[in-house]
């Protein structure tokens, strides 16, 4: 969110004018569910009435919690816990993944350093991207080469931060690629926007690596795919031939 995402600063002085409290009595920081139902609905509003009118959806949601689990342990908030697991997954640590699962909370020092180091590698993936100008743009999609400077797990992930962000075009699907130990991985994200227009990623990933001799698939918002080394343009010329073929389709349908 413009003026408050990622400045510290201008969090703190939101709080402060509000009179609301960073820290609790023990002199730990409060997080969200710390605070009493009227300072919520307070930063609720001010979150709300700072949002773009499109974004303002996604700020209130619904969060589900694993009573087994204290408030503060990491795992209470379903998201948190999937969070820790996928950061395990993400970084070959299956082993703390499954002592979570099972219960054996002493696992937990090692799922929040996965998780710490998860969080490192994207904010470090992010800026590689944005420092150096990565995002290139075609008609129909907007994409970049991360080579061997973003692993080939995380790379859907970035992708999916940066559609839309500085720098990319909100109206435009996002292809990335990085190298991987069996060819080019490939990870698209598109917006919602689009989708609802009839776009379908998981049929341009699956169409664009079946001609360069690769194999694709996954969601309509968000597929991926893996191809040979060195057919990257060609397979971005195949994507770009699909995505321009269901345009065309959905605005057909549209007259009808």
């Amino acid at each position: 969110m413009k003026g408050l995402t990622d400045t510290r600063e201008a969090c703190q002085a939101l709080l402060g004018r509000y009179g609301i409290a960073e820290a609790g009595a023990d002199g730990k920081r409060r997080t969200w569910c710390d605070l009493d139902p009227g300072d919520r609905a307070v930063i609720a509003d001010e979150l709300l009435s700072n949002a773009a009118p499109g974004d303002r959806p996604a700020i209130i949601g619904e969060v589900y919690g694993i009573e087994r689990y204290r408030l503060h342990s990491g795992l209470h908030d379903a998201k948190e816990f999937a969070t820790l697991l996928n950061s395990c997954g993400r970084y070959d640590d299956c082993r703390t993944g499954d002592r979570l699962c099972k219960g054996d909370l002493s696992a937990m020092a090692d799922a929040e350093r996965n998780r710490a180091d998860h969080r490192k590698n994207i904010a470090a993936a992010l800026d590689l991207v944005k420092a150096n100008h990565l995002i290139r743009r075609r008609r129909y999609l907007q994409w970049f080469d991360a080579g061997q400077e973003i692993r080939d797990t995380v790379v859907g992930i970035v992708a999916g931060m940066l559609l839309g962000s500085e720098g990319t075009d909100p109206g435009l699907p996002i292809v990335a690629f990085a190298a991987s130990d069996d060819g080019i991985k490939v990870s698209a994200r598109a917006p919602r926007e689009l989708v609802s227009e009839g776009l379908d990623l998981a049929l341009v990933m699956k169409d664009a690596a079946a001609k360069v001799g690769g194999l694709g698939g996954g969601h309509s918002v968000a597929a991926g795919a893996t191809i040979p080394e060195g057919s990257e343009e060609a397979f971005l010329d195949a994507a770009e031939a699909e995505i321009e073929a269901q345009t065309e389709r959905a605005g057909d349908a549209g007259r009808d």
